[in-house]
């Protein structure tokens, strides 16, 4: 799921670039024309040296033997999330400022991490230094002149050792070269910690329930916590990896190992969106639900995570528990397929189609009244896609006949069971054929 804000931003940039076309055309003489094409260009430039800058930190990593996992372009609201295998490729609202992370492994490890952290700011000088080259660089206000000021301030922001956002490539640099050989040994681990999440990740993904796997995987994690070199971000980033195998297992006797976890993780790591959704699953798989609403939109609104589908199961059961039929049936159609490894899914489908019928009968059924007239209405009212799903949702009531017996007759005397589910039946086929 993208952030909100992140697509505004979005379209005022390209309410932007349009005004500037059009002034161009229609009033080339506005005192606003400088203005919008100065921002445009700003904008732009530091679009182009983050690009640089981060793909310098990915070539050295990759000619260090490390893996690359995620790359961000700028910071802010995600725009646009690109997966391909275990690699994500994030482009964000705000130009300035990014991430390059690699899995580092192997032994002797400080100076190729080094490089790979300076590597970053090399690329972006030489590609600075070139831009500088060009005849327009010396015109004032030329995207070239923007480029290489802005370039030579943010190079100089980034070599200090200043603590922004987790530390500039200079503070990481420095903190490396005066790092204890234990704790340095330890960073080679990351490739075996990045693999166990990748492994978890592959799991949630999957479409089924494995438990074995997860039983697996949760010794694995375990073992891991034991390593006296885990930093407290790969502590509480593990931590929160155990309470997801906790809940993967789908064993109850599990969920307070898989409460205690989140909770010592999310509070030694509350900004972490992966960290945060995964306290809400567990707090929904609970059934502390409030808090779990809270939690997990908040996580999922942050920063999309490779396992978010996992997250709408969770959100979409306490949202259907709280009564918020319109929320959780579109995050449970977010979940599928991918939530359907956790029986959260199992149980926000069943109590949305129970809902649904609820509905159904309330406002919809009434005898006489063709299965296809009362299709048709539903279309009108909640458009074809929406009465699409209604009437999925719905066939998986006609699969449990004792369950939609006590439906109906919790609705009243009058109906009857029998007629109701026949007629159930002619809908949903009904809703399965396309309108007139």
């Amino acid at each position: 799921m993208e952030s909100t804000s992140g697509w505004r931003l979005a379209a005022w940039l390209w309410f932007l670039i349009l005004l500037y076309g059009a002034l161009r055309l229609l009033a080339p003489g506005s005192v606003w024309l400088p203005l919008v094409s100065i921002w445009l260009m700003v904008y732009f430039a530091g679009f182009l040296v983050t690009v640089v800058h981060e793909f310098g930190h990915a070539a050295f990593a990759r000619l260090a033997g490390f893996r690359v996992a995620r790359i961000v372009i700028g910071a802010g609201p995600r725009l646009v999330t690109l997966r391909r295998g275990t690699f994500t490729l994030e482009v964000a609202a705000f130009p300035v400022g990014g991430l390059t992370a690699s899995a580092y492994r192997g032994e002797k490890i400080r100076a190729r991490v080094i490089g790979t952290m300076l590597a970053g700011p090399l690329a972006h000088g030489l590609f600075v230094l070139a831009v500088s080259r060009l005849p327009t660089a010396t015109e004032p206000s030329s995207l070239t002149w923007i480029i290489v000021r802005m370039g030579i301030w943010l190079l100089i922001i980034n070599l200090l050792p200043l603590p922004l956002h987790g530390g500039t490539d200079g503070r990481k640099a420095l903190d490396l070269l005066r790092m204890a050989d234990q704790r340095v040994a330890a960073l080679g681990r990351t490739e075996e910690l990045t693999e166990t999440a990748t492994r978890l990740q592959s799991l949630l993904a999957s479409g089924t329930p494995q438990p074995e796997q997860a039983a697996e995987l949760k010794a694995r994690l375990a073992e891991e916590l034991s390593h006296p070199g885990l930093t407290g971000i790969e502590r509480a980033v593990t931590v929160s990896n155990l309470a997801v195998a906790c809940l993967l297992s789908g064993d109850p006797a599990l969920l307070p190992e898989a409460d205690r976890a989140s909770a010592a993780a999310y509070a030694a790591l509350p900004s972490e969106p992966a960290v945060a959704a995964t306290r809400g699953e567990v707090l929904a798989a609970l059934g502390q639900d409030e808090d779990a609403v809270d939690l997990l939109q908040k996580a999922l609104h942050d920063t999309p995570s490779a396992a978010e589908q996992y997250s709408h199961a969770f959100l979409a059961l306490a949202l259907i528990r709280r009564g918020d039929l319109f929320g959780a049936r579109r995050h449970l159609a977010l979940a599928d397929p991918g939530g359907r490894v956790v029986a959260a899914f199992a149980e926000a489908s069943s109590r949305v189609a129970e809902a649904e019928l609820q509905n159904v009968l309330r406002n919809y059924y009434r005898p006489g009244r063709s299965t296809g007239e009362t299709a048709d209405l539903l279309r009108t009212d909640a458009g074809p896609e929406l009465a699409e799903a209604i009437g999925r949702n719905l066939a998986s009531c006609l699969s449990r006949p004792e369950r939609l017996t006590a439906l109906v007759r919790a609705e009243g005397e009058q109906l009857s069971p029998e007629e109701v589910a026949t007629w159930l039946e002619g809908f949903v086929e009904a809703l399965r054929t396309p309108a007139r």
